[in-house]
């Protein structure tokens, strides 16, 4: 994979311009590191005091967590976790305590995130995969009137039997 230098899109190998901003790709697209699609995503979950009923709990589920950090006090507390992904279960359990709250936010590897980023277009994709009768396939179908070249099951834009058109 490589990376536009003009806009920072994403250029698959093979390509000679950016689908972004049609810049031509050249060796400054490199990426001098290796991708790290392999890499886990983490998760940081950050909410400040509140009034709410849910406050007590949402502290002691956190305190529970190793990664678990608080700065400040009183009115001015920032109470803080950092999970993989791979816990989501447990992270949108507190954003269902915490995710309405002014003070509360979401990070996912560093960019802000919402709860439906987090369970439906990442997550959720990925539980359907692993769920799957063969996961490798999921994500580029199983039959060949559902190939999808795109590897990407969501984009919804199957191949026709022939290898040709969009059906």
């Amino acid at each position: 994979m490589l990376e536009c230098d003009k806009c920072g899109a994403g250029i698959n190998e093979g390509s000679k311009f950016c689908p972004q901003c049609g810049d031509p790709v050249t060796e400054a697209d490199r990426v001098s590191t290796p991708a790290a699609e392999s890499q886990v995503a983490n998760v940081e979950l950050s909410f400040g005091h509140s009034s709410s009923s849910n406050y007590g709990k949402a502290v002691e589920i956190c305190k529970n967590i190793p990664t678990y950090s608080v700065e400040g006090e009183g009115k001015q507390i920032k109470h803080k976790i950092t999970l993989p992904i791979t816990e989501v279960d447990l992270i949108a359990n507190l954003f269902d305590l915490v995710g309405s709250w002014k003070s509360s936010q979401m990070l996912i590897n560093g960019h802000v995130a919402t709860k439906k980023d987090l369970t439906y277009y990442g997550v959720g994709c990925y539980r359907n995969r692993q769920k799957a009768y063969n996961p490798e396939q999921y994500c580029f179908g199983e039959r060949e009137f559902e190939a999808n070249i795109w590897g990407c099951k969501r984009l919804n834009m199957p191949v026709n039997e022939w290898g040709g058109g969009l059906n």
